[in-house]
This record gives C-alpha cells, structure tokens and sequence, in this order.
C-alpha cells in the first residue's frame, strides 16, 4: 500500500497532514479561505515538499505505507471521512499546488457523493479539472472475498444497495463514521419528528447491515486496508440515542417497544443493559412498563436469567414495596440477633455510619474510577469515557473549573483502566480540549492571564492536554488566546516538559516559538536540553526567546550561551544576549567577558558590544580591562581604535 514516497519522513507525512487539516478547517469556515493567514501557511507547507507525498485514506484515518494509522488533528480526521465517503484510496500532494488549486479540489471533495458519481466519480472530476498539484485514486466497491472467489451478481447488487442509497439523514451520519453527538444534532435539527427520524433510522441501518452479516456464504467482507464491521454505523447510532433529550427517547423507547416483534426494533432493544431500560422506568406509560416486562420475558427465554433479574428495578410500585418490606425484614432480624450479643460498639458505630451525609460528587468520582476499571468492552469503556468528558465539558462551559478538577482527576490521576486503554482517554480529553470549551475557560479565568484555578486544572490534565492545546496553538489568531494557552500547556507540560520535545521540529516557526516560551515557563530543568537543540534555529525569533528561556532556566549559568549569542548573524539576537547579559548575575561572568576579548577573536562589532557591557556592570575586573583598551594612545588599525574608543566612553560614564 502507497503512503508517503520512499524519501518522506514521518514527520513530514504528519507536518503535511495537519497543514491540509487546517486548510480544510479553514475551507469550512470562511467563505474566502485563501484570504486567511492559516490556510497561507498550509499552502507554504505544501509548496516547500521536496517531492511528492502520497497518504492512504482509511474510514476517517490517514495510512502510512505500513497501513498503520498517522496521528493528525481532528481537520485532517474529518477530511479523511470525506475523502473515504468519495471512495478515494490515494491522496497525492506535490509542491506545484497553488491555493486556488486546493480550494477548488475542497469544493470537489465538499460535493455530495451522489453528485459526484454521477459525474463519474472523485478521480474523473479532479482530472477533468486539471488541478496541479494534487491527484486523488479511488478504491473499488468492497469486495466479498470466499476463497479467492468472486460474489455472483444478485450479491453485488445487495452490497451496493445498502450503502449508496440512505434516505434518513442520521442514518447517512452513522454510516459515514460521524461521531454520536453530532447524529443527535443531525436527529434534532430536521424537518421530521425526531422520534420519527431515529426510528427510520434503526430500521434503514438494520437493512442496509443485515444481509451483508448474515450472508449463507463464508466471507468476509474487506477493504484494502482490513476487515469491515459492518454493525459500526448501527452501533453508533445507537451510541447518539443516548444524546437525545429525554423526551426524544422515551418517545423512541414507546415506540421500539410497540414494534418488538420486528426484528430491527428488538436489536435496538438487545443493546441495553437491565440498568439501562430500568433508568426509563419512572417516565414509561403504564403500557409501556408492561411492554418492557413482556420483553424481559421473551429475552429470558434466550437465557439462563428470569426476567426479574433482566429487568431488575422494573417491578410495578406495588412489587418494589413488597421488596422493600423483604429487605427491611432481614435487615431487622439481623440487627435483632446482633443486639443479643455483646457488639453495642459496631451497632453504634453501623448506626453512625448511616447518619452521615452521602457527598455525591464523591461517590460519582468513585463510581467512574469503577466503571472504567471494570468495563472490559472497548465500546461501554468509550461510552463510559464520553459521558465522564460530557459532565468535565458542561462544568467547564458553565466556569465551575474546581467540580471539573474533581472529574478530571478520578480519571487521570492514578488511572483505574488498564494501559492498553490510555488512547481511548487521550480521544476523550481531545474531545474535552475543544477550541470553544479552552477559549471559555481562558474567559472564566482572567483571559491571557489564566487564573490559579485555570493552572491547576490543566496540571491535573498534565501530558493528555499537551496534543490539543498545541494543535489549537498552531491556528489560533488571537494573540490574546495564544498568551492564554502558553500559560496553561505550560502548567500541562510542568512535570514532564520532555513532552514537548517531539512538537519542536515538526511545527511552523510561530509554533516553535510558542513552545520555547511554554518551556521557559514550566520552570524545569529537564526543559533545557529542548532548548539547547533550538539554537541553531533558522528563524532569529525562535533564537531569541530561547535565548529568553534559557536565562529563565539556568540563570546565570546562561552566561557562555549568552556571549556566544553576541556573534549571532541577526542584530535582534546580537541585542537581545547582550541585554540578558547585563542583568546576568554569575559571579565570574567579568571574566568570562575579559577572557573572550584577550583572545581578540570577536567580530569588531561583537567586541565593542562586550566592552560596553563591561561598563555598564562596573566592577573592578571590568574596569581594569576597560582601561587597557582605554590606555592605547597609537594604532594604525580602525578596529583597535575604536575599541579604544569605545573603553574610553565607556570609562567616562562610570
């Protein structure tokens, strides 16, 4: 499989994904994308490819030669979805791409795919455009492969069908890969009821996944790049049920129950634990409760459980008294037989026990820590990991920063699940780490300034928020919200500022800039290693706030960098060491200055530099080597004489 060219590095491939990420962001957003300074620099991105770049398109993932999945940002995530809607397998990038070029090849890509095809399809139409600088291949339709063999036509037929042809909007979200809450969105925002809409929606996705799960044949179903689930759609858009209002699904509930004979609507229903039906409980009409015990009952008969242990909590009023009375009967006699013996102390301290108040936030703290370390299926563990990001982004969005701390740190601070699931939770907190809940949180907390609270939050997040906060670095615009995140990706990076380190030569200058400041600002001795390799950056704005957070960091044991920075190429740089170095506080920098002099090997403008913050210190070293060069009365040499020259004013203002 074709990724990158032979010659393209991983970090190149992943330097040019972000940049077509943003420009596609950005192609969404703005109605004239050329115009904006962040598309500009995707195109420089671009335009600076030494050769050809060619990435494999997977179901919303960009693939390497390997196959392997390439980390991007959630731009290039959702063009990638785009790009597999239009059957495109291959995505080619040169550096003769012009702006106009990749505008016009977004408008292709955001062209409905029915339209597309019947213009013949995403390659014709790129082709027939002539766009310079980008080329696109398509995949075949999937192939049912039994041996080698081939479907017979009436298969084919079936496959085809299922796929092109969705009515139902959400449906088409599902199955196009979308994420559950922006199905819900989908549901809420059309024309039709949206109990209507989600019902049509089981029903079409159910149609369009059966025959191809319950083939008589062996096969599986295949694209290039691995196996096809073919209940994904269904199962996440069963996954948006739960971002529904409540109205919305006990409509939906009502009506699935009615129509349980129907296979689709008991699939629907399959997918719900006890606990879960039992939630519907109170709000169901009295024939929906009845509905759903008759469906415990068929459900029994699939399995060992009754249908009181299926259903346990959806008993009618009368049956949960009868069970409370039970309970409190047992409870009773235990208590009594205890009370004979000799164990006053325990009764006393079980009944001081129960009079405590309950601290719910607590115990729905201890309760996710419980979830996630018990729930062993990836789908309840990603279910689990949503709906603790939807509570931390609602306290977030609502400026209640130290409830969210609580959240945040049952799950990130001595984690409960397993390693293997650390990537589930890094998808969770990207989700969280959105641009609008970051931006609402640097206005609740003091705008560039971030606040304490603000601080030790993104702390708790530590290295998990470092992806997101860079990404939303590299387009913000509002030099304000830049100020902002710097302060809290350094609050992020503080206990481990190495995580940085892979962001330093894969970023646009400004970026790189950017994180030396953050390193600067962690505080951190591990920072300067990152620093040090940052030196030697082409872009003298990235030098000189190296230069900024190395004295921030090492003090005055700064002070060789410094002098060195004296011979910098660039007067901003040149200017910036010596004014560091005046402040400089290293006990024997004087010296340092008199020997680098002595040994008459800085350029006449660096040395004349050196002399002039000797006098500007005015300690006695730095005098005394202020007059030997004052005391020359002859030369024939410009350069000698205006060293002298520069002692003697120098001398004169002390």
């Amino acid at each position: 499989m074709w990724a990158a060219e032979p010659d393209s590095s991983v970090g190149e491939l992943k330097a040019v994904l972000d940049a077509v990420g943003t420009a596609w962001t950005t192609f969404s957003l703005y109605p004239d994308p050329g115009s904006q300074p962040a598309f500009t620099r995707a195109i420089d991105v671009l335009r600076g490819l030494e050769s050809a770049v060619t990435v494999g398109i997977g179901p919303g993932t960009f693939l390497d030669d390997s196959g392997e999945e390439v980390e991007a940002r959630e731009g290039a995530e959702r063009l990638a979805r785009e790009l597999f809607v239009h059957d495109i397998e291959f995505l080619r990038f040169n550096a003769s791409i012009s702006a106009e070029a990749l505008i016009e090849f977004f408008g292709v890509i955001a062209t409905g795919d029915d339209d597309i095809r019947e213009e013949g399809g995403a390659h014709a139409v790129v082709r027939a455009l002539g766009l310079g600088g980008v080329e696109v291949f398509e995949r075949g339709l999937l192939s049912f492969i039994e041996g080698g063999g081939e479907l017979d036509d009436a298969d084919e037929d079936d496959e085809e069908g299922g796929y092109a042809n969705l009515t139902i909007a959400a449906a088409a979200a599902a199955q196009r890969g979308e994420d559950p809450v922006d199905i819900a969105t989908v549901v809420l925002g059309g024309d039709s009821d949206p109990a209507d809409e989600f019902m049509g929606g089981i029903e079409e996705l159910h149609t369009t996944a059966w025959p191809l799960a319950a083939r008589p044949k062996a096969m599986i179903a295949t694209l290039r790049q691995g196996e096809v689930d073919v209940w994904k759609g269904f199962r996440t858009f069963i996954e948006s049920f739960f971002y529904l209002p409540r109205s919305v699904q006990l409509e939906v509930m009502e009506r699935s129950l009615e129509r349980v004979d129907d296979e689709r609507h008991q699939v629907f229903l399959d997918q719900f634990t006890g606990a879960e039906l039992s939630a519907f409980l109170p709000d169901l009409s009295e024939q929906g409760r009845e509905l759903l015990l008759g469906y415990a009952e068929l459900a029994s008969f699939d399995s060992s459980a009754s249908p009181a242990d299926l259903l346990e909590g959806l008993e009618s009023s009368r049956d949960v008294e009868a069970k409370r009375m039970a309970v409190a009967a047992r409870v009773s006699a235990v208590v009594t037989d205890v009370s004979q013996q000799d164990m006053s102390d325990t009764l006393v301290s079980l009944r001081d026990e129960m009079e405590l108040s309950v601290d719910y936030d607590e115990l729905a703290r201890a309760t996710l820590r419980a979830l996630l370390e018990c729930e062993y299926r990836d789908d309840r563990f990603y279910r689990v990991v949503r709906v603790w990001g939807g509570r931390v982004v609602r306290l977030l969005r609502a400026s209640d920063l130290s409830s969210a701390r609580v959240f945040v740190a049952a799950v990130l601070s001595d984690p409960s699940y397993s390693q293997d699931r650390t990537g589930i939770v890094h998808e969770g907190v990207a989700r969280i780490l959105s641009p609008e809940t970051v931006r609402s949180v640097i206005e609740a907390s003091g705008g560039s300034n971030p606040d304490e609270g603000a601080l030790d939050l993104f702390a708790d997040f530590g290295v998990f928020a470092v992806d997101p906060l860079v990404q939303h670095l590299a387009v913000e615009e509002d030099g304000q919200v830049r100020r902002a995140i710097t302060e809290l990706l350094a609050a992020s990076a503080h206990r481990n500022p190495r995580v940085l380190d892979d962001y330093l030569h894969q970023q646009p200058w400004y970026v790189i800039r950017n994180l030396a400041i953050v390193l600067g600002k962690t505080d951190r001795e591990a920072a300067v290693p990152g620093l040090r390799r940052l030196l030697s950056h082409e872009e003298y704005r990235v030098r000189v706030e190296v230069l900024r957070s190395l004295v921030r960091l090492m003090r005055e044991n700064a002070a060789p960098i410094l002098i060195r920075s004296l011979a910098d190429d660039n007067e901003r740089v040149r200017q910036t060491g010596a004014s560091l170095l005046r402040s400089n506080e290293a006990a024997d920098l004087d010296r340092m200055l008199s020997d680098e002099l002595a040994k008459e090997r800085l350029r006449p403008e660096v040395a004349i530099q050196v002399i002039k913050i000797l006098g500007s210190r005015n300690t006695d070293l730095g005098r005394e080597t202020l007059k030997r060069f004052a005391s020359r009365r002859f030369s024939l040499s410009s350069q000698t004489r205006a060293f002298r020259d520069a002692a003697r004013e120098s001398l004169a203002r002390l």
